[in-house]
């Protein structure tokens, strides 16, 4: 016997379709006619009275100004949008369950490999697959082989009283307040602000046209304090402005640590690789699927790549061994580290130009 879908229960579904048409049209704003911001203020009126709708309006993802975030932020709201939907309900009454089978013993997945294909990685869905895609980068060995344009230098770690405008820096402190602030005629620009502390002073943040922002710092807040750790802190890293003789970061990484002495970060407080741009894909996703891919093939502290040159003759010429240098062009521990991996790397592509010009000979 059929039952009547509740009409949240209709939009929820429409939503899902609709964020599918986006991510395959590039996010471009073309599956609703007239654009998507009429459809978002539907839902948020029905979320007044549908309790699925309700988690989307707490998060502030139904009045987000659809039509005008950049093709990068419609793709970070779709992800959040995603996470936050509820499970999608059965359009059928469902016949008593049958008793349940005897338990049966998964075997585990297979090891990635340098060959596996990228859509194995948890960080990377079937959108983005396709994106790398356009770029031949269809493996773990091509994400991997896959070498930032440059570094962005977060290791400047200081404390709020020594920051200094216009500088990259890192700050680690608490959260004072966390909030959606609309700005603009009409309040139509919808802000995240938040104030932040350490026992130098407060530090004003801001992040543009991103509501979002507000939910998902303070949710990662609420999952740290949930493991019993101490009160977790937040780092930050960009650059500094100056609002009203105060400092301020605008649109900063950040990152909420669990433990602020041994948690490992990946886009704060350290050298964050910036990678060639592609489709407008977003750099923190580039930075987790090439983190990810890292962690995958390293098996005992080592990366699981062939080195090219024999151990002695890299002895020899005093090269860093191929697979560190393919980690530390990604993920440098230091400068030195850095141009260490950069001159291995660029050792092998003189070395195979030289090759294959011998062999023309």
């Amino acid at each position: 016997m059929t039952t009547k879908p509740s009409q949240g229960s209709r939009h929820l579904r429409a939503l899902r379709n609709i964020l599918g048409m986006e991510a395959a049209s590039g996010f471009a704003n073309r599956a609703v006619a007239g654009g998507l911001d009429g459809f978002l203020r539907t839902l948020l009126a029905e979320s007044a009275h549908e309790s699925g709708l309700r988690p989307l309006a707490d998060h502030g993802l139904l009045s987000a100004a659809y039509g005008d975030l950049s093709l990068a932020q419609r793709e970070r709201w779709a992800k959040q949008v995603l996470r936050v939907l509820p499970d999608a309900p059965p359009t059928r009454k469902q016949a008593p369950a049958p008793a349940p089978p005897q338990p049966v013993t998964k075997p585990e997945a297979p090891a990635l490999t340098l060959n596996s294909p990228v859509e194995l990685l948890r960080s990377v869905n079937r959108p983005s697959a396709a994106k790398l895609a356009v770029h031949n980068v269809t493996t773990v060995r091509d994400l991997v082989l896959l070498f930032p344009n440059r570094h962005l230098d977060y290791s400047a770690r200081r404390r709020i009283a020594q920051l200094q405008p216009g500088e990259e820096q890192t700050v680690i402190a608490s959260v004072w307040e966390m909030r959606e602030r609309r700005m603009g005629r009409g309040g139509r620009m919808r802000n995240t602000e938040g104030v932040v502390g350490d026992e130098t002073g407060n530090l004003r943040v801001m992040w543009w046209n991103q509501p979002w922002v507000a939910a998902n710092v303070r949710k990662a807040l609420a999952a740290a304090s949930a493991t019993g750790a101490p009160t977790p802190l937040i780092a930050l890293s960009g650059k500094v402005t100056a609002y009203n003789g105060n400092p301020q970061m605008d649109s900063p990484e950040w990152e909420v640590l669990d433990d602020p002495e041994t948690g490992e970060l990946m886009h704060t407080g350290r050298m964050v690789p910036v990678y060639p741009r592609l489709e407008n894909m977003y750099q923190k996703s580039m930075r987790r699927m090439v983190h990810e891919a890292l962690d995958a093939i390293t098996v005992d502290g080592a990366l699981g790549i062939p080195d090219p040159v024999p151990q002695e003759a890299a002895a020899e010429l005093h090269l860093m061994p191929y697979g560190r240098a393919v980690s530390q062009i990604h993920y440098p521990d230091s400068a030195d580290d850095k141009e260490e991996a950069r001159r291995r790397l660029a050792f092998d592509e003189l070395l195979v130009l030289m090759l294959a010009i011998a062999s023309q000979r």
